[in-house]
């Protein structure tokens, strides 16, 4: 598993976002009162829909032009790859993002910079109803552009059983640009596509497979859905969003790489701060022997 973490940047650019210059200041000032009266009236251990619908008829009791789940469009530099929707926009200037969690964390903060990045807007707020106590962060735009990851230091080496080092080192670059670029927050197939578009920008060939024959005693039975890439006919790569990568998952996809007769492939998971892809190998032995 190979590591890229920008947590120290997005702490301290969380802090800073914390004490700046407060943008907006009267409408801030209105958002805020009417999220700490929906937490206290409402309290912790509700589903989020019911606290975004109470501060959506609060807000339009003050007459505050507002947008639900309003779609934007999500490009990854010159390519539309999904579309995101907001909880809410008030008065077209502020996005709020809302949670019902024990509490906030990096990754929701980096959630809000990913989101300001799409939509264009100067202010994010990111409001918890969750906690114990009040969790209120006013999210500035421009802290977005000093979140960065460096490129991976990945070495060319077969020993540790990449088969394709050269192959495998460009590919990690180029889903460790695809991370740097859209950040966390999205959907499956937003970071699919997006890693479609990076590999075919890098001159890559790249097939896409939605399913795979599903064969018992030589004889074809059905087919078994998925989102997957090949890259070069040798290696499978799946990016996925997921809470985090279990054993289960790992099954799985090793099913696909002897299905698929392949050997090799990574599984890149978009949805924390850190990129953490995993190098996977089956042997060709036991590709052989199934078949």
């Amino acid at each position: 598993m190979v590591c890229c973490c920008y947590g120290s940047l997005l702490s301290s650019n969380w802090e800073e976002a914390s004490v700046t210059e407060i943008i907006y200041p009267e409408l801030s000032y209105v958002v805020q009162g009417i999220y700490m009266d929906v937490y206290r009236e409402l309290q912790p251990g509700l589903r989020e829909e019911l606290y975004e619908e109470a501060m959506t008829r609060d807000l339009e009791r003050e007459r505050l032009s507002l947008d639900r789940q309003k779609p934007f469009p999500v490009f990854y530099k010159d390519t539309q790859v999904g579309l995101y929707y907001p909880d809410l926009i008030v008065a077209d200037r502020i996005l709020l993002e809302l949670k019902a969690q024990p509490e906030l964390t990096p990754l929701h903060v980096a959630q809000v910079i990913s989101y300001l990045k799409v939509t264009g807007y100067k202010l994010g707020i990111l409001m918890n109803f969750g906690g114990d106590w009040f969790e209120y962060r006013r999210i500035p735009n421009y802290v977005s552009d000093k979140v960065s990851i460096a490129p991976p230091e990945v070495p060319l080496r077969d020993d540790d059983g990449w088969l394709y080092p050269q192959l495998i080192h460009d590919l990690l670059g180029a889903l460790y640009e695809v991370h740097r670029t859209l950040g966390p927050g999205f959907l499956h197939h937003v970071y699919r596509r997006a890693t479609w578009a990076e590999l075919q920008r890098r001159r890559r060939p790249v097939a896409s497979v939605k399913r795979i024959e599903v064969t018992y005693r030589g004889e074809l039975i059905g087919h078994q859905e998925c989102r997957l890439l090949v890259v070069d006919d040798k290696v499978l790569v799946a990016a996925v969003a997921l809470g985090s990568i279990n054993e289960a998952e790992r099954r799985k996809f090793k099913m696909y790489l002897k299905r698929l007769e392949l050997q090799i492939g990574l599984l890149a998971n978009f949805h924390d701060v850190s990129l953490q892809p995993e190098v996977i190998r089956v042997s060709k032995r036991n590709n052989e022997r199934e078949n």
